[in-house]
């Protein structure tokens, strides 16, 4: 999803920047729903404020909603066809490699010095010891905040 967030939202209708989108995907990640409707309302308040907050969540889930109704009474029937899971398997790869790329553009923009190539290793470390992601988005705030208020703080001393 965040691929086509970027290319949609930055690129092709110039709403937010690179850096917004990732920003507002990090923090969707942190409340409640589907992150692709909370960056759509996070860029809708952005564009047009609480009206296009609303317009844009409601954007977001409205076409998934009726496109799924139509397809949830024909997919059980379909799922026992060997190409149909044969189709499927490839479309799990392809999705598999669609995040591999994404990931690794995000940690390109992000790590970008010792402290932020710190915190990836930290997240994808603790991810793999299965640690909450809330826990690992709060530590990892945190560490965020010390290390730039030490860089803050070690900037005013020396004047």
């Amino acid at each position: 999803m965040l691929p086509l967030l970027i290319r949609e939202l930055v690129h092709n209708r110039g709403w937010a920047t690179e850096d917004e989108i990732i920003d507002f995907f990090a923090i969707g990640q942190c409340v409640p729903g589907v992150i692709s409707v909370n960056v759509a309302s996070f860029v809708g308040i952005k564009v047009a404020g609480s009206a296009g907050s609303s317009v844009a969540a409601l954007g977001m889930v409205f076409p998934p909603i009726i496109i799924i109704l139509a397809l949830s009474s024909l997919i059980s029937s379909f799922t026992e066809f060997k190409t149909i899971q044969s189709a499927l398997w490839g479309i799990r790869v392809a999705v598999c490699a669609m995040l591999t790329i994404t990931a690794g553009g995000l940690i390109k923009k992000a790590a970008t010095d010792a402290p932020t190539i710190f915190i990836v290793l930290f997240a994808f470390t603790a991810l793999l010891i299965n640690i909450s992601p809330a826990i690992i988005i709060l530590v990892s705030a945190a560490i965020g905040y010390a290390v730039k208020f030490v860089i803050t703080a070690s900037k005013g001393n020396k004047k």
